[in-house]
């Protein structure tokens, strides 16, 4: 985002098995659990067994979409935001789709 960073204080509480690599969706909402945007999200780097993780990145700011609007005029205290995972690759081999 243009001028304001997005940082999600979302943990994560794995499984017993060390995770190689995963995707998902970050959602936001707001307070209502009103549907503000969400994006795509993947994470390229392993995370140890029982390991928590914290996330933090940007977003592309496009003026014109209202979800971006909404997003960058928010307050942080007036957010929430889920992770879900959509593809999850254990260090195994093993596969975990929703």
């Amino acid at each position: 985002m243009i001028g304001k960073k997005v940082s999600v204080g979302t943990y994560m509480r794995k499984r017993n098995l060390q995770i190689k690599r995963l995707d998902g969706a970050l959602t936001f909402t707001d307070l209502l659990d009103n549907h503000i945007i969400s994006v795509k999200l993947a994470i390229n780097e392993s995370i140890e067994a029982a390991a928590k993780m914290r996330w933090s990145g940007t977003i592309k700011f496009n003026q014109f979409v209202d979800g971006h609007q909404r997003l960058k005029n928010a307050q942080q205290d007036g957010l929430k935001v889920e992770f879900v995972a959509r593809k999850i690759l254990f260090a195994d081999g093993s596969v975990k789709e929703n």
